[in-house]
């Protein structure tokens, strides 16, 4: 039975869905943590990496040790690639504790030992990003369609090409969300995760449309760490 609105672990979640789609906004991040925030200085930032180094953990040792059906589709899988970047120079622009904040500090002072020991961190957090990225990939975890799959997804793609631009999707999002309405269609049923309250509004119009239950097509927001709550 699927329990709404109570806080359960991904584990919890991935018994009660054959599939579980998450996307970006949630592999490294949750609702409330420093990721969400503006960064006006090194020790935020600093705070943010830790907790995605969190996420991160948590996710890999599941799908190793306990191989819980979680996937991202190839989409999700590009958009997070790209997204493994850090401008440093605007970091320090938008270091608001220094005013008229030189690019480059000063050898020795204290805000070059801050940017060296973020910077540090930075890497790391690249390095554990494209981990995680092989952990989906190794445990066949991007999802693949077939051919039946794809057959209704063009449908699903014809008929729903509106929700776009009137619920503001990226087409990354948009492929995320067909994927997880045909698969609750196709395979016994099927559930998204993402912190994206477009999707929901998008997902909720589709599920009435096709006429699919909740039980059968589940949207997921994430929390915290191992918390996520089933809408």
């Amino acid at each position: 039975m699927v329990k709404k609105g109570k806080s359960q672990t991904l584990e919890e979640i991935a018994s009660k869905y054959q599939i579980v789609l998450m996307d970006s906004s949630v592999l490294i991040h949750y609702l409330g943590g420093e990721q969400y925030k503006s960064f006006f200085s090194f020790e935020k930032k600093g705070i943010a990496l830790e907790e995605e180094h969190q996420c991160r953990i948590m996710l890999m040792d599941y799908l190793n040790k306990k191989g819980l059906p979680c996937f991202i589709t190839s989409s999700v899988l590009e958009e997070f690639q790209a997204g493994d970047n850090y401008p440093y120079k605007k970091m320090i622009k938008r270091d608001s504790s220094y005013k008229n904040a030189r690019l480059i500090p000063k050898a020795g002072s204290d805000k070059a030992r801050k940017l060296l020991k973020l910077r540090r961190k930075i890497k790391d957090a690249q390095k554990g990003r494209r981990k995680l990225i092989n952990t989906f990939q190794e445990n066949n975890r991007v999802l693949e369609l077939n051919e039946s799959e794809h057959n209704l997804y063009n449908i699903f793609d014809k008929t729903y090409s509106g929700l776009l631009s009137y619920y503001g999707l990226s087409k990354v999002d948009f492929d995320f969300l067909l994927s997880g309405a045909v698969t609750s269609k196709i395979r016994e049923s099927s559930a998204l995760i993402s912190n994206d309250f477009g999707l929901v509004r998008a997902w909720n119009y589709i599920r009435k449309k096709e006429k699919i239950s909740s039980e059968q097509f589940g949207f997921v927001i994430r929390t915290g760490l191992d918390d996520f709550e089933i809408l």
